[in-house]
């Protein structure tokens, strides 16, 4: 009955349409009734829908899942009497008569066993078929209800359409301006406005291929449109000693396309800090929660690190960032423009002043770059006088 597990880069679960994460518990291992499997060592999650196993083999990662619709009954396992170093556990009776077991390593049974029998009760998992054939009645109903309108020249024309626009557009912005009011209307229109953000970032993709003049503010829109939250935020509760790893996972796959689109394909730490807190909502996390998160980044060859300049500044960028690209756009946009100064750079490249002035100096230490200093301040240059000294040493060879 198990099913493969869809991982994201960070070898976090991809969670179903409104399925929520309640707890984790690590050091798990899966029996086949009585035999042991290959399955050792792994961390289970609790979901309203399923069961989820991920082993913590950073090499060779795999997930799997189990729907809680397949399984019939629970039970404490009991500890064989002549063995009482046997890890606790909890048995599973699958509807297909299958029988499956999870070994505790390092404990947390008994809490694991109390969300489970939770998740079994209240049946979530079962609400996502409810949904869609309600929303097919309702669909059919609406088709139905259209068919019987009667007609009217208020709805006939352009005048109509610009009616019926205007009436959308009223009643979308009725729905945000009321949904940012307070956190209660915020938690209670939360799914209202998810709505309106999709809607309003298919309207910018299809004017985007329309329009290339205002892709770039197009683009900006849409991401802040499709990063609104997230959703089932780790927390320590949740996550318990492997609360740091979970968020540094979590925190990779939240961070990594923002980078990817910046121009440096870096961020500064408080910039980081205040992005991710924004995004969880309520379930803020300290400075130091986030620097633990963000130094099991390298341990756990996530697709973003920590970096460290000289001057103190601390960092996210992509495992594959390059000070080389960037100083190659700079040195673009100096033929471009002219020698450019850092504030110059910050706001060609839209980036931070510290952000322009760490890179540059990673291309001046490339000899990628050369500056002028003056009363005015220090100005860079594309570094001719290394392609000058490349070309003596290229005729001196020839010669």
């Amino acid at each position: 009955s198990f099913e493969p597990l869809q991982l994201s880069s960070s070898k976090r679960p991809i969670l179903l349409e409104n399925e929520v994460d309640f707890l984790l518990q690590n050091g798990v291992a899966l029996y086949d009734e009585n035999e042991k499997t290959e399955y050792e060592n792994g961390l289970v999650h609790i979901t309203s829908h399923r069961l989820l196993w991920i082993s913590t083999n950073t090499k060779n990662t795999q997930g799997l899942s189990l729907s809680l619709k397949h399984i019939k009954a629970i039970d404490k396992a009991c500890i064989k009497i002549w063995s009482m170093r046997e890890s606790p556990k909890i048995g599973l009776s699958l509807q297909d008569q299958g029988y499956i077991r999870l070994s505790f390593r390092n404990g947390g049974r008994d809490l694991f066993f109390d969300q489970l029998f939770k998740s079994l009760k209240k049946k979530r998992f079962l609400e996502q078929n409810d949904t869609n054939n309600n929303n097919e009645d309702n669909n059919n109903n609406n088709n139905n209800n259209n068919n019987m309108k009667s007609f009217s020249t208020k709805k006939a024309g352009v005048g109509g359409i610009i009616r019926n626009i205007s009436k959308k557009n009223q009643e979308t912005d009725e729905t945000l301006q009321e949904a940012f009011t307070d956190l209660d209307n915020l938690m209670e229109y939360a799914k209202d406005v998810v709505e309106v953000a999709k809607k309003l970032s298919m309207k910018m993709e299809s004017k985007q291929n329309n329009n290339s003049s205002d892709s770039n503010q197009q683009k900006k829109i849409k991401d802040l449109l499709m990063n609104m939250g997230i959703s089932n935020p780790v927390t320590k509760e949740h996550a318990g000693v492997y609360y740091h790893i979970e968020l540094a996972k979590q925190l990779s796959d939240f961070i990594y396309h923002p980078l990817k689109d910046s121009p440096g394909e870096m961020l500064t730490l408080p910039d980081v800090y205040c992005l991710f807190n924004r995004a969880r909502g309520t379930a803020l996390i300290s400075p130091d929660d986030l620097f633990k998160a963000c130094q099991n980044l390298d341990k756990l060859e996530l697709p973003v690190r920590m970096r460290f300049f000289e001057s103190g500044v601390i960092v996210l960028q992509t495992v594959d960032h390059s000070d080389d690209a960037f100083g190659e756009k700079v040195i673009s946009y100096i033929d471009k423009n002219g020698p450019a100064s850092i504030l110059d750079i910050a706001q060609g490249f839209s980036i931070s002043i510290t952000l322009a002035q760490e890179q540059l100096l990673a291309a001046e230490e490339k000899e990628m770059l050369c500056r002028d200093e003056s009363f005015q301040g220090i100005v860079y240059y594309k570094n001719f006088f290394k392609d000058y000294f490349n070309e003596q040493q290229q005729q001196q060879q020839q010669h």
